[in-house]
């Protein structure tokens, strides 16, 4: 993957991702879940570059009880400790 070795980055999750096809797949997900109308999906990008740098989903979307959970989050090694996901919102 661009960006050096991720594999740190995905050690805790249920998914692999460590390479462009596996990052399509995940991607791929994302968007049906969206689809159905279970997750919205998030890019998040470097306002300076416009790189995306990192994701973060709505998902578990329960409309009938108002709930969704904010999860699937993660930001590239690079952008890790930086302002990058506070300033995520603006």
């Amino acid at each position: 993957m661009r960006g050096g070795d991720q594999s740190e980055l995905w050690r805790l999750v249920p998914y692999r991702v460590s390479n462009a096809e596996e990052m399509l797949d995940y991607i791929g997900s994302a968007l049906e879940a969206q689809a159905a109308g279970t997750a919205i999906p998030f890019a998040t990008v470097e306002k300076a570059s416009g790189r995306v740098v990192g994701s973060t989903r709505f998902m578990n979307i329960d409309a009938a009880h108002r709930r969704v959970e904010i999860g699937a989050t993660w930001l590239a090694a690079p952008w890790q400790r930086t302002t990058m996901n506070t300033e995520a919102n603006t």
